[in-house]
C-alpha cells in the first residue's frame, strides 16, 4: 500500500480493494459499520443500475477523525446510463435516502457534461470538477481519494458467505 501524509492519502486517485480499504480505514468499530452496514449496500444498489466504480473522499478516507458522520462518494455516468438508473428524476429521493438511511452521502458525475464555475474557477467538464473536490481539503490541501470497484465488494462479500 502506501503511507498516508498526515492522515491523508497522497493525492490522486488510488485503486483499492475491498481488503485494503478495510484494512486502512475500518480501524474501529464505527467505521466498520459506516462500511458494512452503509457502503457495501449501496454499493450493490448501484451495480444492479451498472454503475461500477465509485470513488470515495472525506474523513471515512482519512485517519485524522476517528468517527466519521458518513462516507462521501461520486460515480461517473454518462448522461444516457444516468436517465437509465434514476428514471423520472428518481436520484434526488434515492440520494436522501442513502445519507438518511446508510450515512452515505454520494453524488453523481456526469460524463461529457461542461463542469460549473466555483470560487471563479471554470471547469471544463463535471469530471474535472468532481476531481479537484474531492482531491483537495476544504483548505485546497491536495489529497487522494480512492477508488472501489463494485465487483471486488460483491466477489469480497460471496467468498465470505
Amino acid at each position: 500500500m502506501f503511507d498516508l501524509i498526515d492522515g491523508l492519502l497522497p493525492s490522486g486517485v488510488h485503486a483499492l480493494t475491498t481488503q485494503e480499504l478495510v484494512q486502512m480505514f475500518c480501524f474501529n468499530p464505527h467505521r466498520l459499520d459506516l462500511y458494512s452496514e452503509g457502503l457495501r449496500p449501496i454499493v450493490r444498489e448501484l451495480s444492479e443500475k451498472n454503475i461500477k466504480d465509485l470513488f470515495i473522499d472525506g474523513s471515512f478516507v482519512e485517519q485524522a477523525k476517528l468517527y466519521p458522520n458518513d462516507i462521501d462518494a461520486f460515480f461517473e455516468i454518462s448522461l444516457q446510463g444516468f436517465r437509465a438508473a434514476f428514471p423520472e428524476n428518481t436520484f434526488n429521493d434515492w440520494h436522501r435516502g442513502a445519507k438518511r438511511d446508510f450515512n452515505v452521502d454520494i453524488f453523481v458525475c456526469l460524463m461529457g457534461v461542461p463542469g460549473p464555475i466555483e470560487d471563479g474557477k471554470k471547469f471544463q467538464t463535471e469530471q474535472e470538477y468532481w476531481h479537484f473536490k474531492f482531491g483537495h481539503t476544504r483548505e485546497m490541501k491536495p489529497k487522494g481519494m480512492v477508488r472501489l470497484t463494485a465487483i471486488d465488494i460483491i466477489q469480497t462479500e460471496a467468498a465470505h458467505d
